[in-house]
Formats: C-alpha cells, structure tokens, sequence
C-alpha cells in the first residue's frame, strides 16, 4: 500500500468529526477495459469483547491528500477498513485502566492513536512501542512525564507528536532526534524547563508548537538552532521582546510564524522584512487597520494573516496542514 508522508496530511482532533462512510463504489470503471476491483480492504482486529474506542480514518494517498478525518467504526472485533487510508484510533477510558491491551493488537493495526485528555500517564505510553507503524501519537491533556520520552523514541515511524497540556518538562528530549521521520511537535501549554530548550535543536522536526509556554527570547533563541525548522508557533507568550523577531529573521528557511497575543506592535514586524517568512499570524487589530496594511505595504513578500485569538484552531491538532 503506497502512503503519502503526514507532512501533506491534515488531521484536525477534536469535536464536530464527520460521519464517514466506507469504500466507496466497489467497481472502478476505466476506459478500453471494462471494469477493475477495487484493492482488497484492509482488515484490522481488536480482539476481545470490549471497544478500544472509535476508529477514524483519513485519506492519505500520494494523489489525494485529504483535509479531515472521518468517524469510521468501533475500534471493537474485525473491521474493515478502506486500504487507502490512514487508520487513527481514538482510545476510550477502559484502555487507560487496561493499557496491556494494546499487546493484543497487530504491530500495523493502525497508524495514529489518540489518548486527548484521557487521564494516559507514561505507563500508558509504555505499552506503544510494540505498534511500530504508528506515525501519529496524541498525548494532549494527559497525566504523562519526561518519563514517557524513552517509550516514544522506539517508534521508528513517528511523524507527528503531540505532548501539549500534559506534565511534560521536556527533561530528555534531545532523545527524539533518533527518531529520523519526525517532522511535527506540539509542546504548548507545557511548563518546560530551561534545560528543554537547549535539547531542541537535535530534533529532526520542521514544525513546532510553543503556544502558552511562559517562553522567553532565550528559548526562541535555542528553538530556531533546529536546523530544518519551517513553523514554528509562540502565540501567547507575553515575555517576549523584539530580540525575538530578530532571530526569527536571521533564521534561514523559516516561512511561517504564529505571533497572536504576544506583545508586539504592528510596526514591529517591519524586523522580519527581508526574512525567509511567507506568513505570519497576527492578531487582529480591534479598531483599525491602517498600521497593518501600512505594514503590509512594506513587506510585500510576507503574508499577515490577522485572526480574533477564539478562531485561531492550532490548538488543535492540524499538526500535519499545510500552512500557505
């Protein structure tokens, strides 16, 4: 089955998912030759009489990227699910008392898992390692530690990891540079200690998360050493001074910023002119527009995208959007 890199996949988790349905028409017709079968489905078991939770599913073919994810099934018996597509399953309460579980299932049997503020500590993620094709783990409110760090790094296809809203300190994480594919980190609304920052430029990752983390200039100044770094995220971080837009501007291949409700002027973001930067966020101003798009007019090269702080959705785990 050929997959498409989760770097082109968009996974917004959360509330509101769709219904989804299955596989589509069974027959595909193609011109000159009839009628060809569609692939087999792709048959997953969850063994036992009680529900791993809800099986969801999104597409994730080299020509068709997919913006969404759609409620499939019961993670519950012998399901089959469409071949193309990405399989995430959204863990229920029972698997947080039972995490030994997860030892029953098949090391392919899904390809993300979801434990969102469920009360999953790092005896919970110890039980991960065994399903090696996971590309996507979300952590987000959950009880888990520096402890879980060593449990996440023997998943060699991560790509995506969410850490955000949990216990974390980030004591240790320089270990997830052995994880080669990793691509995408949230750590926001973490208190992280200093000592975190400083491990952040071994990681392998282009998008990263800080979102309401109490940064100051020093960890901007650590986070963008990250040598492929493309996104990087620091809305609602009210320490922050212009030190930071400097060295956001001398970082090379950076295109884009989340820069909601820190404490900058329109006029301040004429520091990241002639930056790699496409787009910023920014919030929006309350009364007038004019120092914007003067701003804007300076700057033509770089997109400022002005949201309200309540419609802004990176809380959320579109980790894996592309961002324009």
């Amino acid at each position: 089955m050929e997959t498409r890199s989760l770097k082109s996949l968009s996974l917004t988790l959360g509330a509101g998912l769709c219904l989804g349905t299955g596989f589509g028409p069974g027959w595909l017709p193609v011109h000159g030759s009839g009628k060809v079968k569609s692939p087999p489905p792709r048959m997953v078991t969850f063994p036992g009489s009680r529900t791993y939770g809800e099986l969801d599913t999104a597409v994730c073919t080299a020509d068709q990227p997919f913006s969404g994810a759609f409620r499939f099934a019961n993670a519950m018996g012998t399901v089959a699910a469409p071949p193309d597509k990405f399989l995430l399953l959204k863990a229920d309460y029972d698997l947080i008392v039972h995490p030994e579980r997860l030892k029953q299932l098949k090391p392919n049997a899904i390809d993300g898992i979801t434990f969102n503020f469920l009360e999953a500590t790092d005896d919970t993620v110890k039980e991960l390692p065994q399903l090696s094709s996971l590309r996507l783990v979300c952590l987000r409110g959950t009880e888990v530690t520096d402890k879980c760090i060593p449990y996440l790094v023997k998943l060699p296809r991560l790509e995506a990891l969410d850490l955000s809203q949990s216990n974390l300190q980030g004591i240790g994480l320089g270990a997830l540079s052995a994880l080669k594919h990793l691509n995408a980190l949230n750590l926001s609304d973490s208190v992280l200690a200093a000592a975190a920052y400083t491990e952040l430029e071994k990681l392998p990752i282009t998008d990263l998360r800080l979102i309401r983390t109490r940064l100051t200039d020093d960890g901007v100044r650590q986070a963008v050493k990250i040598a492929h770094l493309q996104k990087l995220s620091l809305a609602t971080n009210a320490k922050l001074t212009k030190s930071t837009l400097q060295y956001l501007r001398n970082k090379p291949g950076l295109i884009f910023v989340d820069l909601m409700e820190c404490p900058f002027k329109a006029e301040d973001l004429l520091l990241l002119k002639g930056s790699s930067i496409k787009t910023i966020w920014f919030d929006k101003p309350k009364y007038s527009l004019t120092a914007i798009n003067a701003v804007q007019e300076q700057m033509p090269g770089i997109s400022i995208q002005l949201y309200e702080p309540e419609s802004r959705n990176m809380d959320k785990l579109d980790m894996l959007k592309p961002l324009h």
